[in-house]
């Protein structure tokens, strides 16, 4: 698992947003009514508070702005993602936790602090100093430790806590897990304003099990960094789920029922216990080449609050959840946000524009120019009232596509290999599947019977350069070829089927994945975009909503559906028996006119 291991190692010491502002404690006016309270200095103290859900020790950091006698102001909170731990001390000297701190949700909470605002920094449940177990956002448990923290904060931020007749004025504002206390928080507790979830989930079973094929990099990845920074708090059910899901591709109807249970989806679809959608405004900051949750999530998101009445907007940058080697996003590894956003003829510093959001919602700053829609390339950008879904369409017919991972394809490299570079994948291998993998290479083996038994362990140690040799665009069905300076932005559609070209056995049970792609005019090579894919499994149709994509075009190239066999992003999920497909239907990408900034 050196992969996937590589990429526990940097999140523990990851942080990859802009170094924010200066180290002073300068608190602003808030704008709000005056109230004859007492004048407050800037400071900041460690508390517990016990969760209504079940008494578990919530344990934050509360930061008070300086504030003069009858100044008031909002709460911002603040939460971490997977595997890491809150803020104590934004100004610390400590080099490990002021790295995480250059992460865009900790700069922003560190200048609402300086600026005026109450923020609150929590070790969200399992984690950090916190006690329970990591139970991944369910709303019972996680949803009511958030609540407490603003009952909390009421009871102990006196008059100085802004409000509108009764109720507090709250914002919140985290990445990847620290955007999904936010959406399961102020479905759970009304109380919310506003708030900015950056790169989070709509659906865990999409993100985690699209189309019931278990995204078995991330699936290990969550798993081995969430380990040893939750000091073993992860339930024994979601170890099981995930390493189980990632070696024999099945999933219980009762863990994917978990997994709606803690998104987004199940408020918006309506729950048993009456729950409905959130009543709050929000910002979704999502990244295009996000391959864990994708710009399509955020746009059910925004699509969800917007169909309740809410202010929701969606800005889709370039970066997100990045896999390391596997993977490459600018100059970035694991986690990227782009420094600018470009939504057609405007431009944003996207630090800035998170908190004029804020700003604006929650203590009526200047109304931001933010539109519905911002979807940005690296210097150009489009802005929309919606999500373009769909869009020019063509007829697809794929034939004789091989499933799985071709044994003797995966012999050849093994034989290609330097005798060093063998003896190093042989040493990360079990005991017995090295002895296996040897007898083949010494030709002593059956590869055609032994191979396939040994394939998901290979997968997972071969170079990197060996397992992008596996990644096939042969199968490339076109659909539009670009009559100008154009974009490919939004949601691709297809309608599919995935038959069989010869006959299928009893057991047969074809993954296939399907991207768009683009072969540039100047010859320069067929790629996938944004390295997204999606995974189809079983014969017969499939409606298909592709992950949000976008790129520039130039005149003459072609966007087309890539149908492939085997991707790296699911190491250990493809087709165990080698099947001879065909894959037909419909698709549709989103073409629009290229926007300058």
């Amino acid at each position: 698992m050196r992969i996937i291991s590589l990429a526990a190692l940097c999140l523990l010491a990851a942080g990859c947003g802009s170094p924010g502002g200066d180290n002073g404690q300068n608190g602003g006016s808030t704008g709000n009514p005056a109230v004859n309270t007492p004048a407050q200095n800037a400071s900041f103290s460690n508390h517990v508070v016990a969760s209504k859900a079940d008494g578990t020790e919530i344990a934050f950091t509360a930061f008070r702005p300086a504030l003069e006698a009858g100044q008031t102001a909002p709460l911002l909170i603040h939460g971490h993602g997977w595997a890491l731990s809150r803020v104590q001390d934004f100004n610390t000297n400590n080099p490990v936790s002021g790295f995480v701190q250059t992460e865009i949700s900790a700069v922003i909470a560190k200048r609402a602090w300086e600026e005026g605002y109450f923020v609150i920094s929590f070790d969200q449940r399992g984690w950090g100093e916190s006690g329970g177990t990591v139970q991944l956002m369910d709303p019972d448990l996680e949803g009511q430790d958030v609540s407490s923290l603003i009952d909390w904060a009421e009871e102990n931020f006196g008059n100085h806590f802004a409000k509108e007749g009764d109720d507090p004025v709250v914002g919140s504002i985290g990445l990847s897990y620290g955007g999904g206390f936010q959406t399961i928080g102020s479905a759970v507790d009304a109380r919310f304003d506003a708030i900015v979830p950056i790169i989070t989930w709509h659906d865990l079973r999409y993100s985690l099990f699209p189309n019931t094929v278990p995204k078995s990099v991330w699936a290990a990845f969550l798993v081995l960094a969430g380990t040893p920074t939750s000091q073993l708090a992860l339930p024994a059910d979601i170890y099981q789920a995930f390493l189980t899901g990632a070696t024999t591709m099945e999933v219980s109807d009762e863990f994917t029922a978990m997994l709606k249970n803690n998104s987004l989806v199940s408020f918006c679809e309506g729950r048993e216990d009456g729950r409905g959608t959130p009543q709050v405004d929000a910002l979704f900051v999502q990244g295009a080449h996000d391959v864990l949750f994708n710009a399509t999530e955020a746009a059910l998101n925004q699509a969800c609050l917007r169909a309740a009445g809410n202010d929701a907007r969606l800005v889709v940058q370039r970066d997100g959840h990045i896999v390391p080697v596997l993977q490459q996003s600018g100059e970035l590894i694991l986690f990227g946000m782009q420094d600018q956003v470009h939504c057609g003829s405007q431009s944003f510093d996207t630090a800035e524009m998170m908190y004029g959001f804020l700003e604006e919602k929650l203590r009526n700053g200047a109304a931001s120019t933010i539109p519905n829609v911002c979807i940005s390339q690296a210097d150009t950008g489009q802005a929309f009232d919606t999500i373009p879904v769909g869009g020019e369409s063509a007829s697809v017919q794929l034939d004789n596509i091989v499933t799985g991972v071709a044994v003797e394809t995966v012999l050849g490299l093994l034989l290609d290999l330097d005798p060093g570079t063998l003896l190093d994948v042989l040493s990360q291998l079990p005991a017995d599947v090295a002895t296996l993998v040897t007898t083949l290479v010494t030709g002593l083996g059956n590869p055609a019977q032994d191979l396939p038994a040994v394939l998901p362990a290979l997968l997972n140690v071969l170079p990197e350069n060996l397992i992008e040799e596996l990644l096939s665009y042969q199968h490339f069905a076109p659909i539009y070829t670009a009559e100008a300076s154009q974009a490919l932005a939004g949601i691709p559609t297809a309608i599919l089927d995935l038959n069989a070209s010869l006959s299928a056995t009893p057991a047969s049970d074809p993954i296939v994945f399907v991207g768009v792609a683009i072969d540039p005019a100047d010859g320069g090579g067929r790629y996938l975009v944004n390295d997204q894919v999606t995974p189809i499994r079983g014969f017969g149709s499939h409606s298909l909503s592709l992950a949000g994509v976008t790129a520039n075009l130039a005149e003459g190239d072609q966007v087309g559906l890539v149908v492939m066999p085997f991707h790296s992003q699911y190491l250990s999920s493809f087709s165990r028996l080698p099947e001879v497909v065909s894959v037909s239907g419909v698709a549709a990408v989103p073409i629009v006119d290229d926007q300058q900034p």
